[in-house]
């Protein structure tokens, strides 16, 4: 022991990511027009932060998590591990949704409907 004494402060850490159910149904059609409904899957609910729920705090949201993975070329870990790899083909197609929802939604999402589907606007 040295008797010291740290006292650290920061920021508030980020808050659990909250998807939108409207703008994810958005994205989930725009994303089975790029690679196919057998392709789209949604995820259970998870309660993970990410720096990326700020967004959502002001505006509705949606994050997606795009399969990085390639068996046939041996690209198997999960990321966040020391040999974590991606196949760098996968970003083309993220690339592709994206630019895929842009268009789908060139005159802009309806606020009015994604408030509405805002389950944290429910009152108790």
């Amino acid at each position: 022991e040295t008797g010291a004494t740290i006292t650290v402060h920061g920021p508030q850490k980020s808050a659990c990511v909250y998807n939108n159910p409207y703008v994810t149904e958005l994205l989930h059609r725009s994303a089975e027009k790029v690679v196919g409904a057998e392709n789209v899957k949604l995820k259970p609910r998870r309660y993970g932060s990410e720096d990326f729920s700020l967004f959502g705090q002001v505006i509705p949201a949606v994050i997606f998590r795009l399969g990085v993975g390639n068996k046939e070329k041996g690209i198997v870990s999960k990321v966040h591990y020391q040999d974590f790899m991606l196949d760098e083909d996968a970003l083309q197609i993220g690339t592709k949704i994206l630019v895929q929802f842009v268009v789908d939604h060139q005159n802009g999402v309806d606020l009015h409907k994604a408030e509405e589907t805002d389950e944290r606007n429910e009152k108790e």
